[in-house]
């Protein structure tokens, strides 16, 4: 009987044995990376009364060409009257639609890298127009129109809308640029400590759920001088006052008219970085889309 005789190859005599593949750990399998300490950018949100200063704020970005220009205003409530000198902000066409910011949103996120600055003017406003949709679409589609009052909204409509403003502020925050989101004032109840507080004007759980967006919350208020009155705004949380600094960088009380730029110098002069990174509001889906789906596009 014949055999065949077996034979190697002189590759296979020489070449060294097959290391096992290398066994990935949790967080390189997860995707995870160790923080960097840089802070790119502001994600702040600035409330105060009719006055205080909430636009002419964002107009500072003007003072500091090379890290907020250029900037674009989104005007929400036509309150850019105090800017008008400022030739170089830009200033959207007024939003009075949730589909005109839909679609102001997508031209924007198609060139995350051209503004270094964006606001929303303001966001209070914002939930209003919002509602006001959402009232006026519920009883168009009702099976009953006469049972529905556009100025009373059912828990239904409110959940929507406040689902809708989570969406869409988070939407604009995490665009690559400062983001600066602006609100009226609004004094209520704490939950907590059920003493009367100052907070950014939002319904609902949202007014203690708002700051956990930014890293930044100031109230802006105005005090009197000698020859007029000047702007300060509050970085430290107290017993009236909601307000918060992650990068513990600012002082409790910044007065003389702050701007933006002064703002972001402390942060970045400091070595700052971020302090307690939570974001309770998380999305499931890619920004577009999510806003896309949240105001109907």
């Amino acid at each position: 009987m014949s055999t065949v005789a077996e034979t190697t190859s002189p590759s296979q005599a020489t070449s060294e044995p097959q290391e096992a593949p290398k066994e990935l750990s949790l967080k390189e399998r997860i995707g995870a990376t160790s923080p960097t300490g840089e802070v790119k950018w502001m994600n702040d949100i600035f409330y105060g009364e009719p006055g205080a200063g909430k636009t002419h704020l964002f107009g500072t970005c003007e003072d500091d060409p090379e890290n907020f220009l250029p900037a674009l205003l989104i005007d929400i409530d036509g309150g850019t009257d105090t800017i008008r000198h400022r030739k170089k902000i830009d200033i959207s066409p007024p939003i009075r639609t949730m589909g005109a910011l839909q679609d102001l949103y997508k031209e924007v996120a198609a060139e995350p890298d051209y503004y270094k600055a964006i606001g929303l003017d303001n966001v209070t406003e914002l939930q209003k127009l919002d509602m006001n949709e959402i009232m006026l679409e519920a009883k168009r589609t009702a099976s009953n129109p006469d049972n529905i009052n556009v100025y009373v909204p059912s828990p239904r409509e409110w959940g929507i809308c406040q689902e809708h403003m989570r969406i869409i502020v988070r939407a604009f925050r995490d665009l690559p640029c400062h983001t600066i989101c602006l609100a009226h004032v609004e004094e209520r109840e704490d939950r907590f400590t059920l003493s009367q507080r100052m907070w950014p004007q939002m319904p609902g759980k949202l007014r203690h759920e708002l700051s956990g967006f930014f890293s930044v919350v100031g109230m802006l208020s105005t005090y009197d001088i000698e020859g007029g009155v000047a702007r300060q705004i509050q970085f430290t949380k107290t017993r009236r006052v909601q307000a918060k600094d992650r990068f513990q960088a600012l002082p409790p009380i910044m007065a003389d008219n702050p701007t933006l730029p002064l703002i972001w110098q402390f942060i970045r002069d400091s070595g700052a970085t971020i302090k307690d990174e939570t974001d309770p509001l998380e999305v499931g889906t890619s920004a577009v889309d999510a806003l896309k789906q949240s105001i109907g596009g």
